[in-house]
């Protein structure tokens, strides 16, 4: 199963090279609606507990990213779900904050991939009220996909 993220209304081209056996085409289009911030100062708010989707596509720069932000009032233990497609496992999901001194990346790597990661601190399984910032973007000018986010309370 390979995955590619395209924009709608553009024609696209699939060069297949096969050295021996057969092979098969089957296409599935899946359309996503994406709100994310293109910037940090523009990050779109995402609500605990609910899932936020979007899109990497081929054509999208590496210095191109995804933006959402999330605000504790209070120390709060999480979980971050990261789940999607992608051509490789280039797709970064990146959790920052100057609360936590660093961050936590995830790799959207395969399709029909999820993962859940516990969000804590160096110090603490609770993360300290503050504002979070999620960024996904690609490493490779190649890299391409779809993926879901969802922060929730544990």
């Amino acid at each position: 199963k390979v995955v590619f993220a395209v924009k709608k209304g553009t024609t696209y081209y699939l060069k297949v090279k096969v050295t021996s056996g057969k092979y098969r085409i089957k296409s599935k289009v899946t359309g996503i609606t994406e709100s994310s911030g293109t910037k940090k100062s523009k990050a779109k708010t995402l609500t605990i507990g609910k899932e936020k989707k979007g899109v990497i596509l081929s054509e999208d720069k590496t210095t191109s990213s995804d933006w959402y932000k999330f605000t504790l009032s209070k120390a709060t233990k999480l979980n971050l779900t990261v789940a999607g497609n992608a051509s490789s496992d280039d797709i970064i999901v990146e959790l920052t904050s100057a609360n936590i001194g660093g961050s936590v990346d995830v790799n959207i790597s395969g399709t029909d991939y999820k993962r859940i990661t516990s969000l804590e601190t160096y110090t603490s399984a609770t993360l300290p009220k503050g504002t979070y910032y999620i960024r996904v973007y690609k490493k490779d000018k190649k890299a391409s996909g779809n993926y879901s986010i969802k922060v929730s309370k544990r």
